[in-house]
């Protein structure tokens, strides 16, 4: 439920859809930085140490863009004062 109120939110209208369905459209709907950040903390499991992630992203302006979408729209948040962790649905 949270997950299609989130996509209602981000503009979309695929509610009927499962909760994979779900959570692909609206990766699918980030910019390709926030996209990336995403990508490159996943892969670090839950909890990923922001210095790790700043240096592998690589540029500073979309760096702070695209964390600060991420944390707005709910897929990461921070879980210390050095760690992003993953919001699973």
């Amino acid at each position: 439920m949270v997950q299609a109120i989130r996509l209602f939110l981000e503009g979309g209208e695929e509610v009927d859809a499962g909760l994979s369905d779900l959570v692909a459209t609206r990766v699918g709907r980030l910019p390709k930085p926030a996209l990336r950040l995403l990508q490159i903390t996943t892969a670090m499991g839950h909890t990923a140490p922001i210095s790790m992630v700043r240096e592998i992203f690589d540029d500073e302006t979309d760096w702070r863009d695209a964390l600060k979408l991420l944390v707005r729209r709910g897929y990461l948040m921070p879980s210390n004062l050095d760690e992003l962790c993953i919001a699973h649905p």
